[in-house]
């Protein structure tokens, strides 16, 4: 409608100079004339920005010094991230602006970067680096296909079923062999690049030394709430200082099936379970490692708890049975996810870690963080250099 009516004004306003009656002034006339061309000119760029001309997919919608990206590349990816935002029921008012700023902010950054890979010679891939970045690539894609494999496990399905079950939903979500090796391949001269910057940056001793004081200060505040401990403790992430009460335990779950979950007395559900894994469960009760029969019999979950009388991720069942146990001895606990073999390992000792016991570690970690810093600090470095122009008003 507004569209309509800006046209039938513009109409109007030419045509009235033939309508009016004759002019005598030819000032007044010229005045006149004057004010209808700025009137003309102003709707006709009121009429420009609500209906804009095409998109020029050749059009640099990106510039900095040494060079561009084009306006084609650049709707690509707005249109692929719109997609996701649409499926969630999102208006394009709602993301247009959002999608417009992460997409061109992420090309202007990989273009010149690019630029800089090039000029310090590191971008190109050999055949050699392409072949070893496949082969390690697809050896991360058969680690995932391995670690999904238990979740599809039917006594109705071969293995083969199986796997190709697991394979087509990890497929769904994105994720194949293909799309894995491209990343991988694609990923290279990155690294290439931050080995560049940073050649020689490493941490200092002091800087291990801080390191390790902040994360002790953190643990103390964070544990307060047990279940946050023995979530780091089972998830292998570095514990600075602990609390008191707890035993290392080494663990295997048996998950429950569906006729397992049929019978209602837990004694006699617990039974079957054991049938099934009869393979296992002597093994696991003579000693044999937990974790390593876990990998064999394909189960997902497995590795070392820190437990205490009191439940907090565990249950009490679990915490019953793994206080009452002797060092090294093996028992169980049945609770709603299965049946937990556990195996007392050794008593967790309270307050820090040693420096010591963590030195090596927080060395690497100390270290990756300092080539870190080093590098966005150059990449923000030459951000800023590029002199970066934008052109938004091109995304539709």
């Amino acid at each position: 409608m507004f569209k309509r009516t800006l046209l039938v004004l513009l109409a109007l306003l030419f045509a009235l100079p033939a309508m009016a009656e004759p002019q005598t002034d030819t000032d007044a006339l010229n005045a006149r004339i004057a004010e209808l061309e700025a009137m003309v000119a102003d709707l006709e760029a009121r009429l420009a920005v609500y209906e804009p001309a095409a998109a020029d997919p050749d059009a640099d919608i990106i510039t900095f010094n040494g060079g561009s990206v084009k306006q084609a590349q650049a709707q690509a990816a707005y249109d692929e991230l719109a997609a996701l935002y649409n499926e969630f029921g999102m208006e394009k008012s709602e993301y247009h602006d959002i999608i417009v700023e992460d997409v061109l902010a992420g090309l202007a950054e990989d273009a010149v970067l690019v630029a800089k890979a090039q000029q310090l010679g590191v971008y190109e891939n050999t055949p050699e680096q392409i072949a070893a970045a496949e082969a390690d690539a697809m050896a991360e894609y058969e680690s995932t296909v391995e670690y999904y494999l238990p979740y599809f496990q039917d006594e109705g399905m071969t293995e083969a079923e199986v796997r190709e079950a697991t394979v087509q939903y990890l497929a769904d979500e994105g994720l194949t062999a293909e799309v894995l090796i491209q990343e991988t391949v694609s990923a290279l001269w990155r690294n290439r690049l931050m080995e560049a910057v940073t050649e020689g940056v490493s941490a200092t001793e002091a800087d291990v030394r801080a390191m390790y004081d902040d994360g002790v200060a953190a643990a103390k505040e964070a544990y307060a709430d047990r279940m946050t401990f023995e979530f780091d403790y089972v998830s292998a992430e570095i514990i600075y200082w602990q609390p008191e009460g707890y035993r290392e335990m080494e663990f295997m779950l048996l998950p429950w099936n569906d006729e397992e979950l049929a019978t209602e007395d837990l004694s006699a559900r617990t039974d079957i379970l054991r049938q099934r894994y009869s393979s296992i469960w002597d093994r696991a009760f003579a000693g044999s490692s937990l974790t390593e029969l876990a990998e064999e019999a394909q189960l997902y979950d497995s590795g070392t708890l820190a437990v205490s009388a009191e439940p907090h991720m565990m249950s009490q069942a679990v915490c019953d049975a793994a206080m009452a146990l002797e060092m090294n001895h093996t028992t169980y606990a049945a609770d709603a996810d299965g049946v937990w073999v556990l195996r007392y390992v050794a008593d967790i000792p309270a307050g820090e870690v040693p420096y010591e016991t963590l030195q090596t570690v927080l060395t690497e970690s100390a270290h990756e963080s300092a080539r870190a810093d080093a590098y966005y600090t150059q990449v923000e470095t030459w951000l800023a250099e590029a002199e970066i122009v934008l052109h938004p008003e091109l995304l539709r």
